[in-house]
């Protein structure tokens, strides 16, 4: 940031573009397979840039488990290291994480908040984070998956938003 004169305050260096909005339900029911509910592609990234994915879930309340994930991949499909991975039955019926993505000074490591903390990338955790090592300078993807335990139950992704944090 700098400042100029008396003026006021002029950001210069950090940017955040939108890449991909969507308020229209997937659901995924009738397979135990894991399912890409969304695949979103993402433009070449800086080796400091970050990604600020939001996501709204509902499922099935019921003992079977229910899995969420918000994975990074050189590809889209189910691919991917899982930057939120959390499993869900009866203490919950929807979930809105909030999961940010930071290449770690180069573009093809990264770093987040532990994956299946449940603590929605806010809070301290015993686990520890998450890596991977995406080449993400020739673009790279944000892939939404679940699974159900229970292929009569439903996993719904409402809403997702993924946007592009410039260094």
């Amino acid at each position: 940031m700098t400042i100029s004169g008396t003026s006021g305050i002029s950001q210069t260096s950090t940017k955040a573009q939108l890449i991909a909005c969507s308020g229209v339900p997937v659901a995924l029911t009738g397979t135990g397979s894991e399912t890409a509910l969304a695949s979103i592609r993402i433009p070449p990234m800086g080796p400091n840039d970050a990604l600020r994915i939001q996501t709204l879930w509902s499922f099935t309340n019921s003992v079977n488990t229910k899995t969420l994930q918000v994975k990074l991949s050189a590809t889209s499909g189910i691919t991917g290291t899982a930057f939120h991975n959390t499993g869900h039955t009866t203490t919950a019926l929807m979930q809105a994480p909030n999961t940010i993505i930071q290449n770690a000074n180069s573009t093809s490591s990264q770093v987040g908040f532990a994956a299946t903390s449940n603590l929605f990338g806010v809070g301290a955790t015993s686990t520890a984070q998450t890596t991977a090592t995406i080449q993400t300078n020739a673009g790279s993807f944000i892939n939404l998956t679940g699974i159900l335990a229970n292929t009569g139950e439903t996993i719904t992704l409402l809403r997702y938003s993924v946007e592009l944090l410039r260094a």
